[in-house]
C-alpha cells in the first residue's frame, strides 16, 4: 500500500477526493453485488416453491393415485356402547351378527392393609416402608421361599434373607413380568398382569411342587433352632445339623411327580387314539410309564418312612434338650414337638401345602389365580379372563378386547344382552375427504405458483445499499425488498411449464368402458325400467363429478368441489361428487386415479436430473448455484481492481504533496538567502 499524505501541504481533503473518484468506479461493483443478491433471493424463492410442489408430489398426489385409496370401508354398529369396529379395504361389505359373552381382563391383586400389628414385637416401633425388612414381619423367617409364576412362562423365586426388603419382593414380581408396587401411605401391595387374558394370569405362593418338601424341612429347621440354644452351643449345632443332613425328600418327591406327570400325560394321549392305533407298542409304552410311576411312588413311601424315623429321633433329642432350656412346661413342650412333627408329616402328603404365614404377614394369601373378594386375610383378587364372542354363530376367544376377525377389527366395550348388528360398507365420507384434501393442497400449490408467475414488475426497485437501509425503517426495508423478492419468478419459463402441466393434466378427460366398471346411464332406462349400461367408451373429466374451475379466470384454474360446504363460492350448488361416489364410485376412482397418475408421472419427468438441475428438483438449481459462484468470482476480481485504482489515486496525491513540499522548501531557502545578502 502506498504512503498516503492527506493534504498536509496542499490543504486538500484527500480522503474525500479519493472517495468521490472511487464512487464512480464502485458502481460496477454495486451492480454485480445486486445481481448476486437477487440470484440468491431467487434461489430461496425456488427452494420454498420446490418444497411445496414436492410435498404434494410425495403426499396427497401419491396417495390419491392409488386405487386402494378408494377401497376404504367403514363399520356401523347398532350398539356403539358395546362394540365399535373398523375394517380394511379388502373386507367384504355386508352385515354381521355379534354377541359378546365376556370381556378380556388382566389379573389384579389388592393386598390387605398391613400395619404395625403385622410386625414382630421387636420391630413394632418401626415404620413400614419399601425399605422394611421382611424378617421384621410376624411369621417371616430366613430361608422362606416365595415363588411368583407368570402363566406366560416366567417363574421367579425370592429366598428371604436377613436383608430382604419389601422392595425386593416388588422387584421379584416385576422380574416375573408383572406390574407391582407397594403404596406406603395405604400400606398395601398392588399387583397385576401387564396384559389381559387367561394366559397372562399368575400365582404367588410360598412353595412350589418341587420345593414343597425342602421348604417343609426349612420350616422344621427354623422351629428347632428357635426351641433350643442353637447359636450358643457348638455341640448341639453339630448334632442337629447331622440329623438335617439326612432329612431330604426333595429328590424322591421330584422323581415321583415327574413319573406321575409322564404317565398321566401319555394316558390322555392313549385314550384319544383310535382303537386301531392302540397297538401293542402304545400299550407297552403306557404300561412302562405306569410301572415307572408305581416304582417311584414306592421309593417315595420307603424314603418317607425312613425320614419319619430320623425326624422322630431328632425331635426326641430336641425335646430332651429343650426341657431344661426352653422354659416351657412338659405339656407345652410336648404340644410344641407334636405340632412340629405334624407340620413336617403333612408336607409329605400328596396335596400338602406349607404354611402361608410369609404371605399372610404381607397382607396377601396364597394367590392361585382364583377370584377372591376380601379373603380370610382381606386380600382381593380379580382373576384374568379372555374375551368370548359369537360372530355369525361361531364362538371365538381372544386374550384382548381388540380382536380382528376376517378383516374387521372389533373394539369390545361391554357384554351384550343379545346380538349386535355390524354393517360393513364403503366409506364414502372418508373417500370424499381424501379427494377434498388433495384438491385443497393442489390449489394451495397452484395458487403460490400463479402468484409468483403473475407478480407485479419491480423494475423500479433495486437492492438497497447499507446507506439507504440506514435511512429507512425496518418495515420500509422489508416492504421494499418484498417487492423485489415477489417479482423474481415473474414470467419464469420453468414455472410456466409446471403451471401448464398441472392445469392441462387435471382438466383432461379419461375414457372408460363398461368392462372397466359398471357404467350406468342415469338419464335413460330400458323397457323394464332399469337404468341402462353404457356399451361404448365414455369420456369423463373432473367436471363430470362437479370438480370444476371457477368462472373467474383471474383465479388461475384453481379447482372447486361444487356443493362442498367449505367452498365460499359454490357451496350452494348440488354436490355432484358425493352423488357420484354413492352411485358410481368406480368411475370416480378410475378417473381420479388416471389423472393423478398422469400428473405424478409428468412431475417425475420434470424432476429428472440434468446438467442444470438436480434430481427431485423442479428448477435449475445447479444453474443458479453456478451463477452465484460466478458473481462471487467477479466480485473478487473487481474488488482487487478497485483496491489497485485507489492506491494509484493516493500515490498521485502523495506525489503532488511531495512536490509542493519541495517547492515550499526551495522557496523558503531562496527567501532566506536573499534576506541574508540584504
Amino acid at each position: 500500500m502506498a504512503i498516503r499524505m492527506s493534504g498536509l501541504i496542499s490543504g486538500l481533503d484527500t480522503e474525500s477526493l479519493v472517495k468521490e473518484l472511487m464512487s464512480v468506479q464502485s458502481m460496477k461493483m454495486t451492480k454485480k453485488e445486486n445481481l448476486k443478491t437477487k440470484t440468491e433471493w431467487k434461489q430461496e424463492k425456488w427452494k420454498d416453491l420446490n418444497t411445496k410442489i414436492y410435498s404434494l408430489y410425495t403426499g396427497k398426489l401419491s396417495k390419491i393415485k392409488m386405487q386402494g385409496n378408494y377401497a376404504t370401508k367403514k363399520v356401523t354398529s347398532s350398539d356403539e356402547s358395546s362394540v365399535s369396529a373398523t375394517a380394511t379395504g379388502s373386507t367384504a361389505t355386508g352385515s354381521h351378527s355379534l354377541e359378546i359373552k365376556s370381556l378380556a381382563s388382566a389379573q389384579y391383586v389388592t393386598g390387605a392393609q398391613i400395619t404395625k400389628d403385622n410386625l414382630k414385637s421387636s420391630a413394632s416401633s418401626k415404620n413400614i416402608t419399601s425399605k422394611s425388612l421382611l424378617t421384621d414381619f410376624d411369621g417371616i423367617e430366613e430361608g422362606m421361599i416365595i415363588t411368583i409364576k407368570n402363566k406366560a412362562g416366567s417363574t421367579k423365586t425370592l429366598e428371604i434373607k436377613d436383608n430382604t426388603k419389601i422392595s425386593d419382593f416388588v422387584s421379584t414380581c416385576q422380574d416375573a413380568g408383572l406390574s407391582a408396587s407397594f403404596d406406603e401411605k395405604l400400606g398395601r401391595f398392588f399387583i397385576s398382569s401387564k396384559e389381559s387374558g387367561v394366559k397372562q394370569g399368575f400365582t404367588i405362593t410360598t412353595t412350589g411342587d418341587s420345593e414343597k418338601v425342602s421348604a417343609a424341612a426349612n420350616a422344621l429347621k427354623r422351629s428347632v433352632h428357635s426351641l433350643v440354644d442353637y447359636d450358643k452351643n457348638v455341640s448341639i449345632q453339630a448334632d442337629i445339623d447331622h440329623y438335617f443332613s439326612m432329612i431330604d425328600m426333595s429328590k424322591v418327591y421330584e422323581n415321583k411327580q415327574e413319573a406321575k406327570e409322564n404317565y398321566e400325560e401319555y394316558q390322555k394321549t392313549f385314550d384319544a387314539l383310535d382303537e386301531s392305533d392302540k397297538n401293542e407298542e402304545a400299550k407297552k409304552k403306557l404300561q412302562e410309564l405306569k410301572d415307572a410311576y408305581k416304582q417311584a411312588s414306592e421309593e417315595y413311601e420307603t424314603e418317607k418312612t425312613k425320614q419319619s424315623i430320623y425326624v422322630d429321633e431328632m425331635l426326641s433329642y430336641v425335646k430332651g434338650i429343650a426341657s431344661s432350656t426352653s422354659g416351657l412346661s412338659s405339656t407345652e413342650l410336648s404340644s410344641k414337638i407334636d405340632e412340629m412333627r405334624s407340620i413336617y408329616n403333612k408336607s409329605l402328603e400328596e396335596d400338602a401345602t406349607v404354611s402361608t404365614s410369609a404371605l399372610t404377614a404381607l397382607g396377601l394369601d396364597e394367590i392361585t389365580g382364583e377370584e377372591v373378594d376380601g379373603g380370610k386375610n382381606g386380600v382381593t383378587v380379580r382373576a384374568a379372563s379372555d374375551a368370548v364372542i359369537v360372530l355369525n354363530g361361531a364362538e371365538m376367544t381372544g386374550d384382548s378386547n381388540t380382536m380382528t376377525v376376517n378383516g374387521i377389527t372389533l373394539d369390545l366395550k361391554a357384554v351384550t344382552n343379545g346380538a349386535v348388528k355390524l354393517t360393513v360398507a364403503t366409506d364414502i365420507d372418508q373417500i370424499y375427504n381424501s379427494i377434498k384434501e388433495f384438491i385443497t393442497e393442489y390449489n394451495e400449490v397452484l395458487k403460490a405458483m400463479n402468484e409468483a408467475y403473475n407478480a407485479e414488475s419491480a423494475r423500479k426497485y433495486d437492492v438497497l445499499t447499507s446507506e439507504q437501509k440506514e435511512a429507512m425503517t425496518d418495515e420500509e426495508v422489508e416492504k421494499w425488498e418484498g417487492k423485489i423478492k415477489d417479482s423474481l419468478l415473474r414470467r419464469d419459463t420453468t414455472l410456466n411449464s409446471l403451471i401448464s402441466v398441472m392445469r392441462t393434466t387435471m382438466s383432461s378427460s379419461v375414457k372408460l368402458d363398461s368392462v372397466t366398471f359398471e357404467a350406468i346411464d342415469r338419464t335413460k332406462k330400458d323397457a323394464d325400467g332399469n337404468f341402462k349400461e353404457y356399451n361404448s367408451p365414455v369420456a369423463y373429466s373432473l367436471a363430470s363429478f362437479g370438480i370444476r374451475t371457477s368462472t373467474d379466470y383471474t383465479e388461475g384454474s384453481l379447482l372447486h368441489i361444487y356443493g362442498d360446504e367449505d367452498d365460499e363460492l359454490y357451496s350452494s350448488e348440488d354436490n355432484l361428487l358425493k352423488k357420484a361416489l354413492e352411485e358410481n364410485p368406480s368411475a370416480v376412482q378410475a378417473v381420479l386415479s388416471k389423472l393423478c397418475t398422469n400428473l405424478y408421472d409428468t412431475l417425475t419427468e420434470k424432476m429428472s436430473a440434468s446438467s442444470i438441475s438436480s434430481a427431485m428438483t423442479f428448477y435449475n438449481d445447479k444453474e443458479l448455484k453456478s451463477q452465484i459462484s460466478t458473481y462471487e468470482d467477479d466480485l473478487k476480481t473487481l474488488q482487487k481492481k478497485l483496491n489497485e485504482q485507489e492506491d494509484r489515486y493516493y500515490k498521485q496525491f502523495t506525489a503532488m504533496e511531495k512536490a509542493m513540499s519541495q517547492a515550499q522548501t526551495q522557496s523558503s531557502a531562496l527567501g532566506g538567502l536573499f534576506g541574508t545578502n540584504g
